[in-house]
């Protein structure tokens, strides 16, 4: 399945980014061997960079912490639900820490053209509210269900939560960044926070 495509040329005119560097461009990965392969405008404008020489670095955030203060938080009840198995592990990060990579590429400390995945861990869902759990005090317990019956897609056209699907399908078969093996390079100024830093820093923000 793909996503809706617009062309990459328009959009890099549109931003006048031809010659620049450009960051944040991936988000998502194309698989192209799977039975789901989705390659969104991002990868479409990454491809497009790569056929013409503009020099960028490809810098791909994992699921940012804040989720689970707003759109992911427990329900009044403690539930968080997901279309996801709990024992997947998704590379999570504080939205804070994102610039570390950004300031790395600017300083020249990240090859031109090289992908880099932004993530200060890898943990489970299981694990994630686990640790809401430690920190607030309030039991709190995760659930499977459907995208469809997701809070968020209420109101939503048939498309797109097919889209969602087809997304949270992928991670659960091939990772959220697929075949990469992920590390937290030393070239960062400094750690960045893991999940359970970034949950005791917010717990009473969760509930």
């Amino acid at each position: 399945m793909s996503l809706i495509s617009y062309d990459p040329r328009s959009l890099l005119e549109t931003h006048n980014a031809k010659g620049k560097e450009v960051a944040s461009l991936l988000d998502s990965i194309d698989l192209k061997d799977g039975p789901i392969t989705r390659r969104t405008v991002i990868g479409q404008v990454t491809s497009y960079l790569q056929e013409t020489g503009c020099p960028f670095i490809d810098v791909q955030a994992g699921w940012y912490m804040q989720n689970f203060l707003s759109v992911l938080k427990p329900s009044p009840e403690g539930q968080i639900v997901l279309p996801l198995d709990p024992h997947v592990k998704l590379p999570v990060i504080d939205i804070r820490d994102y610039g570390l990579w950004v300031l790395a590429g600017i300083e020249g400390k990240i090859e031109k053209g090289k992908s880099v995945q932004v993530f200060g861990e890898e943990i489970t869902l299981a694990e994630l509210v686990r640790e809401i759990e430690d920190v607030t005090g309030k039991p709190t317990t995760y659930q499977k269900v459907a995208a469809k019956d997701l809070p968020l897609m209420k109101g939503v056209p048939e498309f797109l939560i097919g889209v969602f699907h087809d997304n949270y399908s992928s991670w659960e078969e091939f990772g959220y960044f697929g075949t990469w093996v992920l590390e937290i390079p030393t070239y960062l100024k400094r750690k960045p926070k893991t999940w359970k830093e970034f949950a005791v820093e917010n717990k009473d923000l969760f509930y």
